[in-house]
Parts: C-alpha cells; sequence; structure tokens
C-alpha cells in the first residue's frame, strides 16, 4: 500500500516538474516566436496540452480512476510525448547547417 502511495506522489511531482518545464519553454519560444514561429506554435501548444494533461490526471483522481478519464489521461500523456519530440526535431533542424544543395529561382525553397 505505501509503495501504490509512494507511485502516485511521485507521479504528481513529475507532473508538476513536467509542466513547469513546458511552461519555462514556451515562455522561451515566445522569446524567439519571429525568428522561430514554428517552435513558438508548437510549444504553445505544449503548454495548453499541459494544462489538459494536468487537469485530466486530477480528474482521474477524483473520479476514483474511471477507466475513460484514465485513458484520456494516458492519451493525453502520449500526446504531450509526441508534440514535444516533434518540437526536439524541429528545434535540431532550425540548428543544424543545412545539407541540401542550394537552389535558386524557381527551385528554391525556404528551409528553416
Amino acid at each position: 500500500n505505501s509503495i501504490y502511495q509512494a507511485v502516485h506522489v511521485f507521479h504528481r511531482f513529475g507532473g508538476v516538474l513536467v509542466t513547469l518545464t513546458v511552461w519555462l519553454l514556451a515562455f522561451v519560444a515566445f522569446g524567439a516566436r519571429r525568428e522561430a514561429p514554428v517552435t513558438w506554435r508548437l510549444a504553445h501548444l505544449a503548454a495548453i496540452l499541459v494544462v489538459f494533461q494536468f487537469a485530466l490526471g486530477a480528474a482521474s483522481i477524483l473520479s476514483g480512476l474511471n477507466p475513460f478519464v484514465t485513458v484520456a489521461h494516458h492519451a493525453g500523456g502520449a500526446a504531450l510525448l509526441a508534440l514535444l519530440l516533434s518540437l526536439t526535431l524541429w528545434s535540431y533542424r532550425l540548428a543544424a547547417p543545412s545539407r541540401a544543395p542550394v537552389l535558386t529561382g524557381a527551385l528554391a525553397q525556404e528551409t528553416p
């Protein structure tokens, strides 16, 4: 029983840590929104999603671990993970020097 409670307490601490980290990320991305608009949009979506995820976690506990609410909480966690992975990959793409040949004229495309 005490291990069950410890897991829940650490899960809640982890949720608070993730929430604060995502909000910090969104705050930092806001400062670079003109230079990296996609990064800002992804970080902004993550900041919104983490609020819903936090609320779903609380609703899951308050509903007595109702399966529908709990599955929604798990799906929200997966969506948040996918969104943060997308943000990470996009950020690496922005930071990496372009290896593609430089095209001019009608074939030129904007690269991040």
